[in-house]
């Protein structure tokens, strides 16, 4: 199905994903041109997309890096290791992290905190993320390494053993288990690294500004945290669920019909009620 989509990203207001065939969509807060796909790129075809605060990353199916939007740190700047041989990407308040098909892991942006300081010793990773003043990867043998704010380099982190995926908010990060089962540290204000008790196996996770979103196996969506702009009321009887990402102040719920449900802020035309129409150029 050519509509659905097959990654969605959400920033500060806007939304940016990648449908089935390749081709980009976005919508909402547009104040530093995020939301304003690159025209050179209208004959590319992507493969994953991530989302800062005010900007967009975009990765194409042959492994090349394409950001735009708000550049105060440089995080749309990819380094020339980032155009290349890219299998992942991630964007984080105000930095940028790009994972290569070797385990390498490229950083560039803010680093006030040291998140843009890869360490040095990092290898054999396979996935990424990026928090607000934080980064993380995931490596091959289960465990997570974490850089950049203190408080989210904790023992909790440390001690992760068997993580199949990993997903940084804003001030808190989860990690999924192989057993299905969730840990989540950092800061706890709005209850958002509480993870509740379930009989459920989750499949995939999420986390947002002060909240997060986890879809168990049997496409069930539970939610914890901050609910102050309506962005955790989803429905509990959605059916087909392909994906949901918990953002600022709007999470997105893709049906595997290619149907895209969006909760949360209505400003800027963030939140949306149908499935928007990929832009033409």
């Amino acid at each position: 199905m050519p509509n659905a989509y097959k990654d969605v990203a959400i920033g500060a207001s806007f939304v940016i994903g990648v449908l089935a065939n390749g081709t980009l969509v976005t919508w909402g807060a547009n104040a530093q041109g995020q939301t304003n796909i690159p025209k050179a790129l209208a004959n590319t075809a992507f493969k994953s997309v991530s989302a800062g605060n005010t900007f967009a990353v975009a990765l194409t199916t042959s492994g090349k890096v394409f950001a735009w939007g708000g550049t105060t740190n440089n995080q749309i700047a990819v380094p020339t290791e980032a155009k290349s041989k890219v299998i992942d990407i991630a964007a984080g308040f105000g930095h940028t992290l790009a994972l290569r098909s070797d385990g390498k892991v490229i950083a560039w942006g803010k680093n006030d905190f040291q998140q843009s300081a890869v360490p040095k010793n990092l290898t054999n990773v396979i996935a990424i993320s990026a928090g607000s003043n934080y980064s993380m990867a995931l490596k091959r043998d289960g465990t997570v390494v974490v850089w950049g704010a203190a408080m989210m380099r904790s023992e909790v982190a440390k001690s992760l053993r068997t993580v199949v995926a990993i997903s940084a908010g804003f001030n808190h990060a989860l990690a999924l288990l192989a057993d299905g089962s969730v840990v989540a540290w950092g800061n706890n204000q709005y209850g958002q690294a509480t993870v509740p008790a379930s009989r459920y196996v989750v499949r995939a996770i999420s986390a947002g500004l002060n909240y997060s979103i986890l879809v168990t196996a049997d496409n069930n969506i539970f939610s914890f945290g901050t609910n102050n702009w309506g962005q955790r009321n989803i429905p509990d009887t959605l059916s087909n669920v392909l994906s949901a990402t918990a953002g600022y102040a709007n999470s997105v719920v893709t049906l595997r019909d290619g149907r895209v449900l969006t909760y949360g802020s209505k400003e800027f035309n963030a939140h949306v009620t149908r499935t928007p129409t990929p832009i033409r150029r």
